[in-house]
């Protein structure tokens, strides 16, 4: 079991890495020296992905992590989401997409920090793990009848990729586990991202499960959220929104 670790244990340190690793790559330096700097930062900034997993997963498990809903434009969310990924897509030449269902509200009370930190994990995956095709990324909304102000919220995440075994579609789902055979040393990664993820879409009563279309066939992960509550308009806009 994990406990609560305080944060500035380890961003005291990895501030200093950073800062004095930047100030000095703008000096004139050897060709050699500067390549030896530029590791540095990238293996600082790798180092701190897997810090803010570990404090992630540090505050779930002791129970101090908060879902904060508020009034999201779900429009720019895609948008920044495709913004995120476009260019890493491009260059292992695979199509991306997201496609958003036109009954979806575009105004949603939701913790847009939370579903945006899970679909970078989840797309992130789906690239990662796809070497040639297509990663597609489809956002859904199913009406709740008896709640004419609530939808259930489907994203889905579909990747010609590599696939996942049988044996492992609940594995991965576990802390620091990966798929059985992993290629650590091409894929990397510390089987956290999607322990996280599927805990965080708990805290907010929703779910992701993972299907696979076989091997080297791609894989296809669904996050729902149920009982996403419609706002009436968007922050700093006027209109209604029609459900």
């Amino acid at each position: 079991r994990c406990h609560s670790i305080p944060a500035w244990i380890f961003w005291t340190p990895m501030n200093a890495i950073l800062g004095f690793t930047e100030l000095t790559s703008k000096m004139d330096l050897p060709s050699k020296a500067l390549y030896n700097i530029n590791i540095i930062q990238k293996s600082a900034n790798a180092l701190i992905s897997i810090i803010n997993d570990i404090l992630d997963l540090s505050k779930i498990e002791a129970g101090k992590l908060e879902i904060k809903k508020e009034v999201s434009n779900i429009e720019n969310l895609i948008e920044d989401t495709f913004s995120i990924f476009t260019l890493k897509a491009q260059n292992k030449n695979l199509f991306f997409d997201i496609s958003l269902n036109k009954e979806i509200p575009k105004a949603l009370i939701v913790d847009e920090g939370r579903v945006r930190q899970i679909l970078i994990n989840l797309i992130g995956n789906a690239i990662k793990f796809t070497n040639k095709g297509y990663v597609k990324v489809s956002f859904n909304a199913k009406a709740n009848p008896k709640e004419d102000s609530t939808i259930d919220l489907e994203i889905k995440i579909e990747d010609s990729g590599i696939g996942i075994k049988d044996k492992d579609l609940e594995r991965i789902f576990a802390a620091f586990e990966q798929q059985d055979g992993q290629d650590n040393k091409l894929y990397g990664g510390t089987g956290l991202g999607l322990s996280i993820s599927r805990k965080l879409a708990q805290l907010m009563d929703g779910e992701i499960s993972a299907y696979s279309k076989g091997q080297n066939k791609g894989s296809i992960f669904t996050f729902v959220i149920p009982h996403v509550e419609i706002a009436t308009s968007l922050p700093n806009m006027d209109f209604k929104i029609v459900s």
